[in-house]
């Protein structure tokens, strides 16, 4: 199922592991709450119900000559958003603490950022895996 060659050249018990149909859980049995391997206790309502937000202070260095904010620190700006979300929300306040990598990012650009706007990062977690989750970000 999940190996690319040949499974019979796996182990019994790999291959017994690598046979068993790998599913999606639903997002609030495999969550966590305020501690990476402690389940979380409660039920968690179906996203995006419970949803995340911070305000970010843009700065002037940000834009460009035409007073946009630039594409790369678009980026930065979902960063800051997601270490704030898992320094008020997981508690994970140390890089030690981090027990995942950030694997991809994916930005669609709708609109320009002027330096005057007020911009809101808001977050939820929308799927969870066996070793991965996603989120989705938006500025408003």
């Amino acid at each position: 199922v999940g190996y690319a060659g040949n499974s019979a050249d796996l182990d019994e018990a790999t291959r017994k592991k690598d046979e068993k149909p790998r599913t999606r859980k639903p997002l609030g049995e495999i969550a966590f709450g305020s501690r990476w391997g402690e389940p979380f206790g409660g039920t968690l309502p179906s996203a995006p119900a419970k949803v995340y937000e911070t305000e970010l202070q843009l700065r002037f260095g940000d834009t460009d000559a035409m007073g946009h904010v630039n594409n790369a620190k678009v980026v930065a700006y979902l960063e800051l958003g997601r270490v704030r979300f898992f320094a008020d929300v997981m508690g994970v306040e140390r890089v030690e603490d981090y027990r995942f990598i950030l694997a991809e990012v994916t930005c669609r650009y709708r609109i320009p950022i002027l330096l005057n706007d007020r911009v809101v990062v808001r977050m939820h977690i929308t799927d969870v895996y066996r070793s991965s989750f996603r989120f989705r970000c938006d500025h408003l």
